[in-house]
């Protein structure tokens, strides 16, 4: 549990756990990524744990020498944050990008 407090550790309170996986796969001018995430910690007391999901997806094109379009969406779900229930937070992220390098 590096980076906790005594103080912290001794009320339940972990710096958790987590693993992830992911994959790409290459043809052309074309990259396709997806990933997995989860991740959990104890909170203090009897509170329930945190845990983490999270997927994505991305896929980038090269158009050009120097020149790549990526995009990608990543959905996520965290339940109990803090140790609360119901205090959840499910959504989406949307990412884009153009990238010039010379």
């Amino acid at each position: 549990d590096t980076g906790l407090a005594t103080a912290t550790a001794a009320t339940g309170v972990d710096a958790g756990q987590w693993w992830n996986i992911g994959l790409m796969y290459t043809t052309g001018p074309w990259d396709f990524s997806a990933g997995y995430f989860s991740g959990w910690n104890s909170n203090a007391g009897t509170a329930d744990d945190t845990t983490q999901t999270k997927y994505a997806v991305s896929a980038t094109y090269r158009v050009a020498p120097g020149w790549v379009l990526a995009g990608g969406v990543v959905m996520f779900d965290i339940e109990n944050r803090g140790g609360t229930p119901g205090a959840d937070n499910d959504g989406f992220m949307f990412v884009f990008s153009s990238t010039l390098t010379f």
